[in-house]
């Protein structure tokens, strides 16, 4: 009795067959092959620890389950008596198996001489014999019975071989013309070549679940593990529909160029493919995509849309948008996609331009200075809903990036609760010349807020306004134009020793009371100079002087010309290479006494931003 050895997910099956091929036993052992164990002296231990009859040792059959007994290593050294044919590995077996078409050596070394070579037409089959398309003889009697025997192509099970084959009325009839027994029929085992005898409509299991061969996956193929490239059964052939047997496992690829999504192996388990069927995408590379580079994306010398996948060749123009800049030279700007579906170079950035003062716009006079549309581009009016819904400006603000503005905590201050008002009750606008909200400016952006990130230490009045510094995120960035730029930050703060010394001149705008105890309509500026702590301490009045903390500093005349309410969270920008750095946000000043609006005669208060710039960019990446 011969055996096939079957390993399956860790499961090592048994089927073994009489003399007829006819399968008589089927018996499931646990994950391991064998025990490791001790032969006895009669037998044979195999690499896999099983053992086997010593005769059993370079016989020309695989008996170990592995095949180590015949093996090179093991049979080298075999001496073969005269009546015998040695295998080209060592092997000994009968002379007679010599050419005989029946491949007796493990390596078929015995059917692979010159001498076995026959003319194409002439046969070595005996009359009852039937010779298969591989040359190969086996008993007329195993011809269409159910069982592959012709091993090789199975040429001995086909529709063309068996369709006018007669079988005795006692017999089940297999759909391509095999005959088995009728016991057979639906006995849960499959012993038609094609499985025809355990069909689901036939055994009326139709609704249990089957698993059938799929379709070829577009741009790909799958193979179906233990086929043999000779088989030509519907099932081996990949027929969609063919019923597949438990434990059948199909390993999918795609074509060059074509990418696999889903699994690579699926098994059929209990009448269910355990997986979906995988597909084949073609191999493309992920969207370019940037806030601050322009890309033009062009394949095969057309124009294709850069914000989808795009084909291996493909070639992206890099620049930087209009009020960016590079921060460092990356040496390339063009990227290409690459056979893999990835891009050659990575998609470099680039940074705003920041603190810009801008020459263009119309002027206007107010108390002898002049201001233009457009001329500090970083500066943002906060505006704040009032009880009849209207939309009232309550501060400045500038911007430090496209999302970000910096501003004062007071801004959002309720000193009633000691808490933060809420973001809805908010609004900011940037670009924007006039103060009313109504007023919409050809370069105006509205944004509502995100989030409003009040320093953990700032109490208001109640600590004397110390750390008077918020950030405040927008729902959407602002798109940066000519009128639209951040300030620059001195993140490293190399410049502030140049720029805050006694008698230099910092820059601040906002919408604040004028003389006349109004705020203004329009957009003002002044230039206003650096003094010094101590100097701005014994010059003040008493009664302020708690106010001017260690985390501010001084700016301004006593001459009449100052910031005033409305200028608030505004910011103080000081030049440098042609670049204005922000250095203080407009925190406090002195109260007037009287209708006054205004304290104009005194110094500002303002916060120094230099001391929070850790706390800045933990808040702000």
């Amino acid at each position: 009795m011969g055996g096939m050895l079957c390993y399956l997910c860790g499961i090592l099956l048994i089927i073994s067959y009489s003399a007829h091929g006819v399968k008589v036993e089927s018996k499931i052992h646990p994950y391991l092959r064998h025990r490791r164990q001790t032969c006895s002296t009669s037998k044979f231990q195999c690499a896999s620890g099983q053992c086997i009859d010593i005769t059993a040792l370079c016989d020309g059959s695989k008996d170990c389950d592995d095949g180590s007994d015949e093996t090179v290593r093991q049979c080298s050294n075999m001496r073969c008596p005269q009546f015998a044919f040695q295998c080209s590995y060592g092997a000994c077996v009968d002379a007679i198996a010599k050419c005989n078409g029946v491949t007796d050596c493990a390596d078929g070394s015995d059917e692979q001489l010159p001498s076995c070579a026959k003319k194409p037409g002439t046969s070595i089959c005996k009359s009852s014999e039937f010779q298969c398309k591989s040359g190969k003889c086996i008993d007329d009697t195993l011809v269409c019975d159910g069982i592959k025997d012709c091993r090789d192509d199975g040429s001995d099970e086909t529709f063309e071989q068996c369709r006018n084959f007669r079988c005795s009325p006692l017999s089940f009839r297999c759909s391509y013309g095999a005959c088995i027994d009728p016991d057979y029929r639906c006995d849960g085992r499959a012993q038609c070549a094609d499985s025809s005898d355990e069909d689901p409509v036939l055994c009326g299991n139709e609704n249990k679940g089957t698993c059938k061969l799929p379709d070829k996956p577009k741009d790909g193929k799958y193979k179906i593990l233990n086929c043999k490239e000779t088989d030509i059964s519907p099932f081996c052939l990949q027929v969609p529909d063919t019923v597949a047997p438990d434990w059948t496992i199909l390993e999918y690829r795609c074509d060059a160029g074509y990418n696999l999504i889903g699994a690579a192996s699926v098994p059929c388990v209990e009448g269910k493919w355990s997986y979906s069927h995988p597909t084949c995408v073609q191999v493309s590379c992920p969207p370019l995509e940037s806030s601050s580079v322009n890309i033009k994306c062009t394949y095969k010398g057309s124009s294709v849309l850069c914000g989808k996948d795009m084909a291996p060749g493909t070639v992206a123009s890099l620049e930087c948008k209009v009020s960016y800049q590079l921060t460092f030279e990356p040496g390339y700007n063009k990227v290409s996609c690459l056979q893999n579906g990835k891009w050659d170079k990575p998609l470099f950035t680039c940074t705003p331009v920041c603190g810009k003062r801008n020459p263009k716009g119309r002027p206007f006079i107010s108390n002898g200075v002049e201001a233009k549309v457009g001329e500090f581009p970083w500066h943002v009016g906060i505006y704040r809903y009032s009880a009849n819904g209207t939309l009232q400006q309550v501060c400045g603000g500038s911007l430090v990036n496209p999302s970000v503005v910096l501003t004062a905590a007071h801004c959002f201050w309720n000193e009633a609760y000691g808490r933060t008002m809420d973001k809805d009750n908010f609004r900011i606008a940037a670009g924007k010349y006039y103060r009313d909200w109504n007023i919409k400016d050809s370069e105006m952006q509205e944004r509502q807020l995100s989030e409003i990130i009040v320093h953990e230490n700032y109490r208001g009045r109640k600590l004397h306004f110390t750390s008077d510094i918020a950030l405040v995120k927008l729902n959407v960035s602002v798109e940066l134009t000519w009128a639209v730029l951040p300030v620059c930050v001195d993140w490293k703060d190399e410049y502030e020793r140049f720029q805050l010394s006694n008698g230099s001149l910092g820059v601040t705008v906002g919408w604040g009371y004028t003389q006349n105890n109004e705020p203004s309509t329009e957009l003002l500026t002044t230039n206003l100079p650096y003094v010094d702590f101590q100097t701005c301490w014994n010059t003040i009045p008493e009664t302020f002087q708690s106010y001017v903390t260690r985390d501010k500093f001084c700016a301004g005349y006593q001459n009449g010309t100052s910031v005033c309410p409305g200028d608030s969270g505004g910011g103080i920008a000081f030049e440098r290479d042609q670049k204005y750095y922000l250095r203080g946000i407009v925190s406090v000043g002195l109260v007037p006494e009287g209708d006054a609006k205004c304290f104009t005669d005194q110094y500002t208060a303002f916060t120094k931003v230099s001391d929070f710039l850790t706390w800045m960019e933990d808040n702000i990446r």
